[in-house]
């Protein structure tokens, strides 16, 4: 009688139990709520005096500083994770994503950044499952995926029907931002690193560079003609909330919960940030962003494998049972 091997879980797929899992859905409902705030923020920036330059330097320069010995303190665990899987990291959630949503977010409102960023990126995370980690998808999560290319497509053309020639520029942006953001948050629970010492090394590395940047003449900066009101509620926003808070935040629940979990609880962001643009930044919730915003919403639940409605169904029949007994 030949014994049969069970291969461990790869440890992307193992998940955390009990309080650390509650904790887990905690940080990532914070984080949905940073979400909504950073792309009012990211909105609010780009059709000012600052440059992309200067909202990058105020996500990543105070959180580096902070930050900094945390790096210190994990440095041999940073130094002994795989260059691809730093790469993904610096990439995709570094200077290159900063870039396309600040592009991004000087053509189309804000309602269409957090739609399109938090919304597809789980489609791009099930083309990464299914290419590199050979995952198979299940019913319930092609329809999901379905769903959510269907509300993108009906945004970008309802908004191009509509007259609205510049949206569609800045929403294939959020698409490629989007990509890169699906890239950080595989490699980043592949990677496994301390939340804090992640965020520190992210910060770190993106501010060397936009150093360089500036140091060459290739950016330039807007500060002196932005008021100090802007700068501060800016940095406040860029660097404490999203650099320091939500980078502890995301990376906690990205390796307590997953992925797919946290796009599931991110896909609130979008509904959030539709509303919240209106009386902030006077963006109207138009016709094509309400569908895109229905469609996606309903497109991440499915294709993040939410079972909570077939539980409440099996709670109602036993109910139903137990009546009739």
């Amino acid at each position: 009688m030949t014994a049969t091997v069970t291969r461990p879980k790869p440890a992307h797929f193992t998940f955390a139990s009990g309080w650390e899992f509650k904790l887990g859905i905690m940080a990532s409902i914070f984080t949905t709520l940073i979400w909504g705030v950073f792309f009012i923020a990211m909105r609010a920036g780009a059709t000012s005096a600052l440059t992309s330059f200067d909202l990058a330097i105020l996500r990543f320069g105070l959180a580096a500083i902070l930050l900094f010995p945390f790096v210190i303190k994990d440095w041999q665990k940073i130094k002994a994770t795989p260059k691809t899987l730093l790469l993904g990291i610096l990439v995709g959630a570094g200077v290159p994503f900063f870039y396309l949503c600040s592009f991004g977010a000087a053509y189309a409102p804000a309602s269409h950044s957090g739609l399109i960023i938090t919304g597809t990126f789980p489609l791009f995370v099930a083309v990464i499952a299914v290419v590199i980690f050979k995952e198979t998808l299940s019913k319930q999560k092609i329809i999901g995926l379905a769903s959510i290319g269907l509300g993108i497509a009906a945004l970008l053309t309802l908004a191009f029907i509509g007259g609205n020639t510049e949206y569609w520029k800045g929403d294939l942006i959020f698409l490629l931002a989007a990509a890169f953001w699906a890239i950080f948050s595989v490699c980043l629970r592949v990677a496994g690193l301390p939340p804090l010492a992640m965020a520190g090394f992210l910060s770190l590395i993106s501010t060397a560079i936009l150093a360089a940047l500036f140091a060459f003449g290739i950016v330039q900066s807007g500060f002196p003609n932005t008021p100090v009101e802007l700068i501060i509620s800016q940095l406040l926003i860029q660097s404490v909330c999203v650099g320091l808070l939500a980078g502890f935040t995301y990376g906690y629940a990205i390796n307590k919960i997953g992925a797919e979990r946290s796009s599931a609880i991110g896909s609130l962001t979008p509904v959030l940030v539709g509303l919240a643009a209106s009386p902030i930044l006077g963006e109207q919730l138009t016709a094509a962003s309400a569908i895109g915003m229905i469609l996606v919403c309903l497109g991440v639940l499915l294709a993040s494998g939410l079972t909570i409605p077939t539980k409440l169904k099996l709670k109602r029949r036993h109910h139903i049972k137990r009546l009739l007994r």
